[in-house]
């Protein structure tokens, strides 16, 4: 199982809760909005990030830092259910 971490201590608080993936995910969000997409950059975003931080191999990671999932994965869903 992967260790499960919160960097708040060592990144600061803007980056230790995620907050720098949520800001990107939700400026692509509300790019794609505009254009008529912005429900698949919401699930792209978490996937993306998902993806990221799992570290792309079928094995589990050693280190699994949560808010940088979590957060992105928040905004996404803010959104989906704004929008329907």
């Amino acid at each position: 199982m992967p260790e499960l971490i919160v960097k708040i201590d060592k990144k600061g608080w803007f980056k230790g809760c995620g907050l720098h993936h949520a800001a990107i995910v939700a400026l692509v969000i509300l790019l794609g909005h505009y254009v008529g997409f912005g429900e698949f950059l919401a699930a792209f975003g978490v996937g993306w990030y998902g993806c990221k931080e799992y570290g792309g191999q079928i094995y589990p990671p050693k280190v699994f830092e949560v808010m940088d999932f979590v957060a992105p994965a928040m905004v996404s869903l803010i959104y989906l259910v704004a929008v329907s």
